[in-house]
Formats: structure tokens, C-alpha cells, sequence
């Protein structure tokens, strides 16, 4: 076994990585994605270098052979930058090298404390609790990427920690822009209120309107991390009503505001309607047949395919769909699902927008990581997993389509089911943003 050092080779706090280095390295500019914060002036001084011009630095281990090798890098962990901790995995890189492997310990002392950043690629949630805590995921920006056939980590897991995302406020951040929710559908006390005080939920000739929780492929084993930590809620709806070969009108889900509420944040038209939206493979049967005139409406927020008594359990959210349809591909899987965004201000006036317009609705995607389907089957449940796709509406289109349409007052949101016969969708964190300017500058026109 053997050992060297690369670096900068001018390195003032530590002699290995300023004399001793065997490969010289060249810095690097990471600036874009380290804020030091109030510190950034006496951490700069203590280690001669800024952001712009951090060094390349690591100690490696290796077998004291030619030929190639396996090579194994490991990062230490976060803690106080002068308490040097990348020696600390001497043991570990003596060991493997002594099986055969090279292994570096990068060194990241001089970033500790900056993170800014985080990109996880297929990363797993709950697994390991070495603190006993999920990984906390606070002032930071973060990226996540999942193959979708990936054999290893099979169920999206970065989900979980993309929901556990937060900001304290004190620093600027991309996710830190005003996003204002009015419904994210964690509230359970009440289906029909919304996040914020005063806002009002229902539907109209739905079939189906329930809150439920988002699961990953791993439901099915009740001691690992079965949920996305998530709930959202799944609206359904069929043109057909029962007992009959009509068509009755299109059902609608609409978020009622009060009237102060935009008014109060200062939304005007440079202030998008965001939200996360999915189509499903589930197609409910046709909706019941109206008692009288509108007497159904105001009680369809109780009406749920899943439940038997009419009445959705809320002590424990309802399993996604695992019936035929969820399961089988069907032949209408390809056909595209669309639905209006239908906007009206405190005067009357109605703004109506297609959802395609910004991109299309998309259902799961199906996968197959294990060579033999009934064991995949006993071991996932199912062969997707509901991935919501953000879509942000600017409110100025909404006054190029109705002249008159005043974004300051906007008194209802409704999705009105009207442009596919059949289906069901999920959806999530309703609300306004004031992103910056710079967002929408390019935007790709519609149909391009």
C-alpha cells in the first residue's frame, strides 16, 4: 500500500497539501454555487482564497501495484472548517487499498459551512437514519435527478427530500422567490378549505374529488418509505351520466379567494398561477345521475370511487389506484388529456386558458426494471409512480386573452374538466409567484 497527495501546492493551513503534493492541480470557480454569507470576509482571510479560486485537493490511498483499479472517492462531512476531518479516513483508505482499491479523501474543509447547492442523483430517503432525522434540507437549492429504469433504487425517493426543501428567508435563493400557496392539500381537518384563511374548495358534476397521499413504487413494504410525504388531491370526472346515453356538463374544481387575498400580496400581471398537475391511467365510471338541480354539487367533495359509504376515510389517506386500470395498459393511455384553466376576477369577468398551451398533462411512466414480471410485481405493486410536473401560467396572459381581466383581484381559480371526456389527474401546490424578471424573458411560444 501507498500513498500521495495532489493540491494546489500552495496551501498555508496544511504543509501535506503545499509541499507535498506528487500532481499539481489548477483551481476551480464554483462561486455560482457557494454563498460564505456574513463569514465570506474571515473565512477568505484564514485560508488565502475566495470562492473564484478553490483548490483541488485530496489524499489517496492506492495498492502498491500496476495494473488498473477500482476507485473509491469519499467526502467528509460538514462541520467546523479549522478541524480538518479528510485525514480522518486514513483507516478506511489503508483498508481498501490493502483489497485493492484506490481511494481519495477529497478535501473540502475550506467549503464547510457554504453550501449552497444540492444535486442528488437517485439518492435514497429514510433508509439510513444515522442521526435518527432525515437528512435536513434547509437554504439550499436543490436538483434531483432518477433514471426511470434504475434496478438498485427503483421508487423516486428524491421526492421525498424535493417536499422537505425549505427556506428560512434571511438568504436569496431561486425557490425563495414569493411563492404564495392558496392550496396544498395538507390540510385534513377540512377538504373543502384551502392553505390560506378564507379559501374555499369545490367542485361541480365531478365523480370523484379526494385527498390523498402520493405513493412511491415501494408501497408495498410497510417498513420502508412507502409515501412521497406528500398529499394532493385526485379529482375525476366522466361527460357520460348514469343511466343514460347523455352528456351532461363538463365537471369543475374551483378554489375560491377571499376578497383581499390578491390584493393583499400584490399580485399584479408580471406574477404567475403556478401549480404541479399529472394525468393518471385510472378512468371512472360514469357520474351519477343529478337528485334534483344542484343539490349534488355542494356534497361531491364526499363522493369518492374508493370508498363504500360515500364518505372518504380521512384518518388514513386512500391507496392510489391498483385496480385493472392502473395496472394494464390501456388503449387510451396515449390519448392526450387536456382541461381549461378558467380564472374570474372580483367583477365577473372570466379569463379561460388551455393547459397544453404551457405543456402537456403527462401520465406515468411505466417501467420495468426486473426480468420476471411476477416478481417485480410482489416486490413494487405496480410498474409506475406519479411524478407532478410544474406548470407556471403568467397572469399577463390572462389579460391578453380578456382585455378588461384585472389580475389584482382575482376572486376564483377553476379547472374545468371540459376538453377530455374521461379521466383523472392529481394536483398540488396551487399558488401565485412573483418570480424574477429575468424568467419568462425567453420564453419558447406556444406550439414551437
Amino acid at each position: 500500500m501507498a500513498r500521495l497527495y495532489y493540491g494546489s501546492g500552495t496551501d498555508r493551513r496544511r504543509s501535506e497539501f503545499r509541499d507535498s503534493v506528487t500532481f499539481r492541480t489548477s483551481t476551480v470557480d464554483p462561486s455560482k454555487l457557494v454563498s460564505l454569507g456574513e463569514s465570506a470576509k474571515s473565512r477568505n482571510r484564514y485560508w488565502g482564497f475566495a470562492p473564484d479560486s478553490f483548490p483541488v485537493n485530496g489524499r489517496v490511498w492506492y495498492p502498491n501495484a500496476s495494473g488498473r483499479r477500482p476507485l473509491v472517492l469519499i467526502v467528509h462531512g460538514n462541520h467546523d472548517m479549522k478541524d480538518f476531518s479528510d485525514p480522518g479516513y486514513g483507516y478506511l483508505g489503508e483498508l481498501l487499498a490493502s483489497r485493492g482499491f484506490t481511494t481519495v479523501s477529497v478535501d473540502e474543509n475550506f467549503l464547510n459551512g457554504g453550501i449552497r447547492s444540492l444535486v442528488a442523483i437517485a439518492p435514497v430517503d429514510g433508509q439510513y437514519l444515522p442521526t435518527g432525522r432525515p437528512t435536513p434540507l434547509t437554504d439550499v437549492n436543490y436538483l434531483v435527478f432518477h433514471g426511470s429504469h434504475d434496478g438498485d433504487v427503483s421508487s423516486f425517493h428524491g421526492l421525498r427530500q424535493y417536499q422537505r426543501v425549505s427556506f428560512t428567508g434571511r438568504l436569496d435563493r431561486f425557490q425563495a422567490g414569493a411563492f404564495r400557496p392558496v392550496a396544498t392539500f395538507e390540510e385534513e381537518i377540512d377538504v373543502t378549505t384551502g392553505t390560506m384563511p378564507g379559501v374555499q374548495l369545490k367542485s361541480d358534476s365531478m365523480v370523484s374529488w379526494a385527498e390523498k397521499r402520493l405513493d412511491l413504487r415501494s408501497r408495498n413494504r410497510p417498513a420502508g418509505s412507502a409515501s412521497q410525504v406528500n398529499q394532493a388531491a385526485w379529482l375525476g370526472w366522466n361527460h357520460t351520466v348514469a343511466g343514460s346515453d347523455s352528456v351532461g356538463t363538463p365537471g369543475s374544481f374551483r378554489i375560491h379567494l377571499p376578497d383581499s387575498l390578491t390584493r393583499s400580496w400584490a399580485v399584479d400581471s408580471t406574477w404567475t398561477l403556478d401549480f404541479l398537475l399529472a394525468a393518471t391511467f385510472d378512468k371512472p365510471g360514469p357520474r351519477p345521475a343529478p337528485r334534483d338541480s344542484m343539490a349534488s354539487a355542494d356534497s361531491s367533495h364526499v363522493r369518492d370511487q374508493s370508498a363504500d359509504s360515500g364518505k372518504a376515510d380521512r384518518s388514513r389517506p386512500p391507496e392510489q389506484p391498483t385496480g385493472t386500470d392502473a395496472e394494464k395498459p390501456s388503449g387510451t393511455d396515449d390519448e392526450p388529456i387536456d382541461l381549461t384553466i378558467e380564472i374570474t376576477d372580483s367583477s365577473g369577468r372570466v379569463s379561460r386558458l388551455p393547459v397544453s398551451r404551457y405543456g402537456p398533462i403527462r401520465r406515468p411512466l411505466r417501467t420495468s426494471t426486473l426480468r420476471r414480471k411476477k416478481l417485480e410485481k410482489s416486490r413494487l405493486g405496480v410498474d409506475h409512480e406519479i411524478v407532478l410536473q410544474g406548470f407556471t401560467i403568467p397572469l399577463s396572459d390572462l389579460v391578453r386573452e380578456s382585455a378588461d381581466f384585472d389580475v389584482g383581484h382575482i376572486a376564483s381559480i377553476g379547472f374545468v374538466f371540459d376538453r377530455s371526456p374521461i379521466g383523472t389527474v392529481v394536483i398540488d401546490d396551487i399558488g401565485f409567484t412573483r418570480l424574477p424578471s429575468g424568467y419568462l424573458s425567453s420564453r419558447i411560444p406556444p406550439g414551437s
